[in-house]
């Protein structure tokens, strides 16, 4: 993959300083795929009590975000293009961590994990900044997939034939779930979805394609057999997401279609109610994996996750400086293990994306979120501005989908505001591609011309 060069100056020093671009993109590259596989996926086993030791995994990690972070600012200095608001608003999020973490009382532990946001986020800024065509980005979002795939599938077969592992790992009170002891069960079946949605930008004949169904069944087999409720509905908004985008990029959008596509989804949830009422057994035994034999006043909890944004909002009330810069990026675990001595459990987050931005970032940060969200769904603008089949269309309707998704699992889950992981790099990317994007297209009457 290269760099593509928004003009050329004729001369040895120009091209010399356009190779040298050119290797240190490449470099880049490289250390943006070591950032998702050294967070992202099962490197080695941990007990659940030592999660602010530093070990060397933690400390490669460190080194490697600092790596991150100086590679991602020399490209943002030697960007062609200026940065697009979605670039900015990543860089805004890194400024952001880094302040409340120091005013944090853990800003020993805050500003490490301030370091691998920083890696990630001003890389990934850096990176998508040197690329100039909308192919050349649609090369880093299948870049992304593919680590992302094969990490889905190794952990998932690490915890189906490796279950030897398990006894050196955290305990696991639901062993029935895959993924249990190896990485989150949560966590695992979202990059899942994540992956399955992505692949549809693949096109082909031949073995390609049974190739490419073949990954997709296995992604929703993954979703399924971590029994994940969020994850389950989160790759079922994914599919209504994308019919939506393609019967708006259809030619079909007379009121029969319309009529026929809301019967439709009628009909499918007045079968699913009979069902339910009828309790057709196949139904009721899904709905049993699903809710994981919990109970109804659980159930209703969202699983103690209820307690946990009480103790949240009692402590924003209580502290107004928290309520201003937060407790510290990253500090969720610390902060809660005090605050939730009256619960059952001793919650490791908050559970809900908001109120982990409130809690290590204060009030800024969930202004911070609620407009990184609501710029990233400026992608269904794209629409009206391309044709079905286009890369820019496959990139636009990715990105719909993945906010979308994302959006829902922040109601409980925090894989965006804490460790870096392939949701939270799923965010930073299609954030910068988009705002790189808009910059292109002002851009889009200068010749580009490829750096060798």
């Amino acid at each position: 993959m290269h760099s593509q060069a928004i003009y050329r100056t004729e001369g040895p020093h120009r091209l010399s300083a356009d190779r040298g671009l050119a290797l240190v993109v490449k470099l880049a590259l490289m250390v943006w795929s070591v950032t998702m596989l050294l967070n992202g996926t099962f490197i080695r086993p941990r007990a659940s009590d030592s999660f602010v030791v530093a070990d060397w995994l933690i400390i490669t990690r460190v080194i490697i975000g600092a790596i991150g972070i100086g590679l991602g600012v020399y490209l943002i200095s030697k960007r062609p293009l200026r940065l697009g608001t979605g670039g900015k608003l990543v860089i805004t999020y890194v400024l952001m961590a880094l302040v409340s973490s120091l005013f944090s009382d853990h800003v020993h532990h805050s500003i490490g994990y301030w370091v691998l946001l920083g890696g990630a986020g001003l890389l990934t800024v850096g990176l998508v900044s040197q690329f100039t065509s909308i192919a050349a980005l649609s090369r880093i979002e299948t870049l992304y997939f593919v680590v992302l795939s094969f990490c889905v599938l190794k952990d998932a077969a690490l915890s189906l034939f490796a279950p030897e592992l398990h006894s050196a790992l955290t305990e696991i009170s639901e062993p029935a779930r895959l993924g249990a002891g190896i990485v989150p069960s949560n966590r695992l079946s979202i990059m899942a979805a994540i992956a399955c949605w992505v692949s549809l930008k693949f096109h082909g004949g031949g073995p390609r394609v049974l190739l490419l169904w073949a990954l997709r069944i296995i992604l929703v087999m993954v979703v399924v057999m971590t029994r994940s409720r969020v994850s389950l509905i989160t790759l079922v908004v994914g599919g209504m997401v994308w019919f939506w985008l393609k019967h708006r990029a259809s030619h079909i959008k007379g009121m029969a279609a319309r009529f026929g596509l809301v019967f439709f989804l009628l009909s499918a949830l007045f079968m699913l109610m009979l069902m339910f009422s009828c309790e057709f057994t196949p139904l009721m035994s899904l709905l049993d994996v699903i809710n994981r034999g919990e109970d109804f006043s659980k159930t209703m909890s969202l699983t103690g996750r209820t307690d946990v944004w009480a103790l949240v909002l009692r402590k924003i009330t209580s502290d107004p400086l928290t309520a201003i810069v937060g407790d510290g990026y990253g500090t969720s675990a610390l902060v809660l293990r005090d605050l939730a001595r009256s619960l059952y459990f001793t919650p490791r987050h908050t559970h809900n994306t908001f109120f982990e931005f409130l809690l290590t970032m204060g009030l800024p940060g969930v202004i911070l979120c609620i407009s990184i969200f609501v710029y990233g769904f400026k992608w269904l603008r794209v629409f009206g501005e391309s044709h079905a089949g286009d890369t820019r269309y496959l990139l636009a309707r990715n990105g719909v989908i993945i906010f979308a998704m994302i959006l829902l699992n922040c109601m409980t889950e925090v894989y965006i505001a804490g460790k870096v992981n392939f949701i939270l790099m799923a965010l930073l990317m299609y954030l910068a591609l988009l705002g790189q994007t808009d910059v292109i297209k002002q851009h889009k009457s200068v010749t580009d011309t490829p750096v060798e």
